[in-house]
């Protein structure tokens, strides 16, 4: 079996392995406490809010629909992958908050769709590092060392257990590399008003 198609199975596997997901287990509390432990140094939680703040739907999109807008050739055809793939993580990580309603770190949340498995920051920030490196590869190793920076932030604000941070790095993957490969389709697309 290609490995695109052993890709695609485990990310359409992902709202049946979310379903069953236990509730956090001794590697997900011993991880996150940890990586929270680390904010007791000066400027460690003062960089994870930047990163989540960075990671935020409203700023993940507005890149993306920024460089759509603006940018030349190769950086608007980035920009519109970009939100795709964006959009796709995002309904595939609120499916699957809802379906499982994991409570967080930091306590319950008053929504389903804000609970914690997978983040939804994560998923957007690798979705993100995925497509735009498929258009500017020199940019890959920073894109993903900022996107594992994000899913770090995220665990050390006591946000997400270690393994929701894990699976949003996953969606966020397979949305970039679905969008990634539909690029053609999604390039020929025109919004008509």
């Amino acid at each position: 079996m290609k490995m695109r198609y052993k890709f695609i199975i485990l990310f359409l596997s992902l709202p049946v392995i979310a379903y069953s997901f236990p509730p956090p287990t001794s590697f997900d509390r011993n991880t996150t406490e940890a990586i929270a432990d680390l904010k007791k140094y000066n400027g460690v939680e003062t960089i994870y809010e930047g990163l989540s703040f960075i990671s935020s739907n409203e700023m993940i999109l507005g890149y993306a629909l920024f460089m759509t807008a603006f940018g030349e050739s190769t950086m608007h055809n980035a920009g519109k992958v970009a939100t795709a793939g964006f959009i796709s993580a995002e309904i595939t990580a609120t499916i699957l908050k809802f379906a499982t309603n994991r409570e967080r770190p930091s306590g319950p949340v008053k929504h389903r769709w804000q609970s914690s498995f997978p983040s939804g920051h994560t998923s957007s920030a690798f979705s993100m590092a995925y497509t735009i490196s498929k258009y500017y590869p020199r940019w890959r190793i920073p894109l993903f060392v900022l996107a594992t920076g994000v899913g770090i932030s995220r665990i050390g604000l006591n946000q997400h257990w270690t393994t929701d941070v894990v699976a949003g790095a996953i969606i966020g993957l397979g949305s970039g590399f679905l969008a990634v490969k539909l690029e053609e389709k999604i390039l020929s697309f025109r919004l008509k008003l």
